[in-house]
């Protein structure tokens, strides 16, 4: 997420609109299954470079 700043970053400054832990659940629908690698791969980059991480 580049950006020095919240408002670069688009980033929502209130604590409570956030998931708890930079936590983000999900779930990847059936009919997807096709794109599941893809998908996953876009959230392992999420990984690396952010401290946000999809639980499913």
């Amino acid at each position: 997420i580049a950006g020095e700043y919240d408002a670069d970053r688009y980033a929502i400054a209130g604590n409570h609109y956030r998931w708890t832990n930079a936590r983000v659940p999900y779930v990847i629908d059936s009919s997807l299954s096709n794109a599941h690698g893809v998908i996953q791969q876009g959230m392992n980059d999420y990984h690396m470079h952010t401290c946000v991480r999809f639980v499913p």
